[in-house]
């Protein structure tokens, strides 16, 4: 059994422009949503290679919502601890002839220690022999 932890997943959200003009609106082409995080992309990549494997971490809000069911959508089973702030949104804008980007990411939540210990409490259920990925950045609880 794989688990993967992903304190700080976010909302991949990306398009393309065919040009990107500063202080002027810019109309996105080709709108594309998916989970992300490092550990919710191994946790996808394990599934795919046919590994048994649960993503978790700390989830919030609408965003979050919107992370279990693209997960849901691609099988990948999750136990995500809820949490009172917002997932956090990445956003990512290519131009269509030059292929350079744009990269923003907007800060996730603060986790409560009451949240954390709940992230401890499924972690300490984990088999021995389990493999335990932790992905990405986290920050004081």
């Amino acid at each position: 059994m794989i688990y993967t932890i992903t304190p700080n997943p976010a909302l991949d959200i990306g398009g393309t422009v065919d040009r990107m003009i500063a202080d002027e609106k810019n109309y996105v082409l080709g709108e594309t949503r998916s989970a992300g995080g490092n550990g919710i992309n191994a946790a996808r990549i394990a599934h795919r290679l046919g590994a048994k494997v649960t993503a978790s971490g700390f989830l919030g809000g609408p965003t979050g919502n919107e992370i279990e069911k693209l997960l849901d959508g691609q099988n990948v089973t999750h136990h995500f601890v809820r949490t009172i702030g917002n997932t956090r949104i990445n956003l990512t804008i290519s131009n269509h002839k030059t292929h350079s980007q744009t990269r923003l990411s907007f800060p996730g939540p603060k986790i409560k220690r009451a949240e954390f210990r709940k992230l401890q409490q499924f972690c300490d259920g984990f088999n021995p022999s389990s493999i335990v990925l932790i992905g990405g950045v986290f920050l004081r609880a």
